[in-house]
């Protein structure tokens, strides 16, 4: 799945950092805007090297991420998700939750890794 154009840099962190720290410093590096951050998400490769696990708490450090020194990280486009990555979901807003008044508002398309609190934020 990694192509040959595929770019590939070495970073060292701090122990204390967080995840989302990170992230940021990953993407200047890749000269990805500081307002697209939020448009990739970083994944643990599994054991044939593809991007398979993705960091959901980047707030958290590496050992709530189950993140490992020496571990290989990816850093993925939302965008570039595949269909098995990705869920689409409906939301209606109702103000009695009843379906009387249930008003569709719209879909948004997310990572099945997504977690409630971050379609929240």
């Amino acid at each position: 799945m990694h192509r040959q154009d595929d770019e590939v840099k070495q970073f060292t962190f701090k122990r204390d950092w967080n995840l989302q720290q990170c992230k940021v410093e990953i993407c200047e590096a890749f000269e990805i805007p500081a307002d697209m951050v939020k448009e990739y998400t970083l994944f643990r490769l599994d054991g044939f090297g593809e991007p398979q696990f993705a960091v959901k708490k980047e707030k958290a450090g590496f050992l709530k991420n189950n993140i490992s020194s020496g571990d290989t990280l990816a850093l993925k486009s939302n965008k570039d998700l595949t269909l098995d990555e990705k869920i689409l979901l409906g939301v209606h807003l109702t103000t009695t939750g009843l379906p009387d008044d249930c008003m569709f508002l719209g879909n948004i398309d997310a990572s099945k890794e997504t977690t409630l609190l971050e379609l929240k934020e």
